[in-house]
This record gives structure tokens, C-alpha cells and sequence, in this order.
């Protein structure tokens, strides 16, 4: 091969080497044309990151002193609250008590009324909660512990009988059925009281208000029944028996007179 050959040979490879590389050159002229961009969008980030930090840091700083502030003044309010409620709850108490002590002292006065109230008395349910709530509770009759249990009147209301605990008995419902002479009973039933014996006392405080004579029939103790005719004064308890009091045209005197023993009245004629 001659010298023209080899030059033309060279010079061929060169150009095809050169042809091979151009991809290579241009693809790295690309890159390093990206890269160079990729800098720069991450130079100008980094100074718009510090400006939006700078903002942001602004703000927070001002935002977590409003936060610090409404803290403050929701527990200074909570506070308040239960100062509130601690007072409210220390009055309430206190009214509680005074509104307690107060119906204590107005049961003292109408208890002795309940004694002797004609049917079941408005407190009856409180009267039968106390015979009962005891921890030796048993049948004063038969002396058993198993209930139900039911509260009796010893001495019955239509014969003078009374509310008080002295008259109330324990017993268990065979020994209430027994006292009654019943084969079924329920203690929820209403008291019959007598009839007369409530009519009497309408008619008798009618009487006294009014200022007016009364006649009547009266049954003793023995039996023995009279005629009376009485200018009625008043109401009252004698022996735990209601009683009217009043001048006897009989005897000429103050006399009283269990109501429970009267029958026939009649409102005579006003008194002069």
C-alpha cells in the first residue's frame, strides 16, 4: 500500500470515528446543557425556599402567639367556670339544706294532723318505709321472717284508731289476712274510712264556722245512746280520739264528744 492509500485509509477511519463519537459528543453537550439548567432552577429555588421560610417563619411566630394568647384565655375561662360551678354547687347545697330543714320543721307540725287523718294520710308511704325498714324485720304475730309484709291498724280507724307507730302492726299476709278474715287481701287497698264518720266532721266544722246549734245522737261507751243538742266551739284530740267540743244544752256545760260515737246530726239553728 502506497502512501496516498494509508492517508486516504487514515483519514477514513477518522471520519468514521468521528461519525461513531457525534452522538456520544452531543449527547454529553445535552446533559451538561441540563445540568447546567437543573443548577440553576435548584440555585433559584433554594433563594425562593429562603424567602417562602423567611414568610412562613414570619407568619408562625404570629400565628403561634395568637394560639399562646387564645390558650391563656381559654383556661383563664375554664377556670372561671368551675370557680362557678364550686360557688353554685356550695349555694345550691346550702338551699338544698335550708329547703330540707324547712319541711322537716313544717312535718313536725302537720305529723300529729297525719296521725289522725281518716283514710291512708299523704304520708303514708313514708310511715310504712320506716315499720319496715328494720334489720330484725318479722312478723309480729307468728314471728316469721319471710314476706311479703303488710303494715295493719291494731285498733281500726273506724274505732278510734290512729297512724302513730304504736298502732302500727308488722305482719306477714297470711297473719293480715287472718286479722281481717279474709282469704285474699291486698295491702294496697284504700281504707274505708266511715262514712259517717267523715260526713260528721264536714258538718261539724261547717257548724262551728258558722256559729250554729247542733243536734245529735251520742252512743256511751256502755251503750246507752242520748239526745244532745251542743253549740260547737271547736275540734280536737282527747285520748287520741277526734273529739267536737261545745256547750251541752243537757248538762249545761262545756262538754266534748268523740265524733266516731255520733250519729243523727243536723244543724239545729244559729246561736244567739
Amino acid at each position: 500500500m502506497d502512501i496516498w492509500e494509508r492517508v486516504v485509509t487514515i483519514n477514513d477511519r477518522a471520519n468514521k470515528l468521528a461519525i461513531a463519537e457525534f452522538p456520544k459528543n452531543h449527547l454529553f453537550d445535552s446533559l451538561n446543557k441540563e445540568n447546567k439548567e437543573a443548577d440553576a432552577v435548584i440555585s433559584r429555588n433554594k433563594a425562593n425556599a429562603g424567602l417562602i421560610a423567611r414568610f412562613l417563619s414570619s407568619n408562625y411566630a404570629k400565628e403561634l402567639e395568637v394560639l399562646k394568647n387564645t390558650k391563656v384565655n381559654i383556661s383563664s375561662k375554664i377556670e372561671q367556670l368551675r370557680i362557678e360551678q364550686r360557688t353554685f354547687s356550695t349555694s345550691n347545697q346550702t338551699q338544698s339544706n335550708q329547703i330540707r330543714k324547712e319541711a322537716e320543721a313544717i312535718y313536725v307540725l302537720v305529723k300529729p294532723v297525719f296521725d289522725f287523718w281518716p283514710e291512708y294520710p299523704p304520708d303514708w308511704e313514708d310511715r310504712k318505709f320506716r315499720k319496715k325498714d328494720t334489720r330484725a324485720r318479722k312478723c309480729e304475730h307468728c314471728g316469721t321472717k319471710h314476706g311479703p309484709f303488710h303494715i295493719h291498724h291494731k285498733t281500726p280507724l273506724s274505732q278510734g284508731g290512729d297512724h302513730k307507730n304504736s298502732n302500727l302492726a308488722l305482719l306477714c299476709e297470711n297473719c293480715h289476712k287472718g286479722q281481717h278474715g279474709v282469704q285474699k287481701f291486698s295491702e294496697g287497698r284504700t281504707i274505708k274510712a266511715s262514712e259517717k264518720t267523715i260526713n260528721n266532721t264536714s258538718i261539724l266544722e261547717k257548724a262551728i264556722k258558722a256559729n250554729t246549734t247542733i243536734e245529735f245522737k251520742y252512743r256511751k261507751f256502755s251503750g246507752e245512746v242520748s239526745h244532745r243538742t251542743i253549740d260547737p266551739h271547736e275540734m280536737l284530740l282527747v285520748k287520741n280520739s277526734k273529739c267536737v267540743k261545745g256547750y251541752c244544752h243537757l248538762r249545761n256545760e262545756d262538754r266534748s264528744f268523740k265524733i266516731s260515737r255520733i250519729s243523727s246530726l243536723k244543724i239545729s239553728k244559729p246561736t244567739v
